[in-house]
């Protein structure tokens, strides 16, 4: 009769699997997207941890047009918010006399702004006439507020860990600050995962440090968000 496999070398087997899906997520993000960026550095693995447990990020900035890293996350949205959205969307096209490649972000013809503003007129229209959300797009809403849930609780873990938060300020949380222009008419205000500082004027150097200081605490979140998903089960 053969031995059973010891208990402890299943779970490594588990943590070499975690470390292999971490690897092909980073892989990933050293891709540069249909705009030719590439995800920032200094949020990168924030973004892959997240990712990793199951939390989509749509999003971000490591701090070089703001005082402070920011992620924004939602579900996957759907094509269509409306009943009879595609539909509408083709004529909408047509009366622009664009074609549907305009809308594809995989042709070399895609224009972001022509897409958002079709988007925004089909379903500005959509609304005013009352028509139904799709049953996809109700999914979607309730998978993004359980995602949030799901991101509150992961910092409100990682904080109860710090007894001694020395500037309240640099605590990072979630806010909805701005409505993306394709979403607003039919979500309230997206989520983005960032640190709240003051609008307050400050000098070039105040400024600098204050990314440093929010950085630094992202880091910190990372380190726990990476303890997280490669814990063994």
């Amino acid at each position: 009769m053969e031995n059973q496999q010891p208990k402890f070398e299943l779970k490594e087997i588990q943590i070499e699997e975690k470390r292999e899906k971490w690897d092909e997520k980073m892989a990933q993000m050293l891709k540069p997207d249909v705009y030719g960026y590439v995800l920032d550095e200094k949020i990168r693995e924030t973004i892959v941890a997240l990712n990793l447990l199951e939390i989509n990020t749509t999003q971000s900035d490591q701090g070089n047009y703001s005082d402070s890293p920011w992620i924004q996350f939602e579900a996957t949205a759907p094509e269509n918010y409306y009943v009879g959205e595609s539909e509408l969307r083709a004529k909408v096209l047509e009366q622009k006399k664009l074609q549907p490649e305009v809308m594809d972000e995989s042709s070399s013809f895609f224009d972001r702004s022509t897409q958002v503003d079709v988007w925004a007129d089909s379903r500005d229209e959509l609304m005013k006439n009352q028509a139904k959300y799709t049953p996809e797009f109700l999914k979607y809403l309730e998978d993004t507020q359980k995602m949030v849930e799901k991101m509150q609780s992961l910092i409100d873990e990682y904080y109860s860990y710090k007894t001694n938060l020395e500037n309240e300020k640099m605590k990072i949380k979630i806010t909805y600050p701005y409505a993306d222009p394709h979403y607003a008419s039919y979500l309230k205000q997206l989520p983005l995962l960032t640190i709240s500082v003051s609008e307050d004027s400050k000098s070039e150097d105040e400024r600098k440090l204050i990314v440093l200081q929010t950085q630094a605490e992202f880091l910190k979140f990372t380190e726990y968000l990476k303890s997280k998903y490669f814990q063994k089960e």
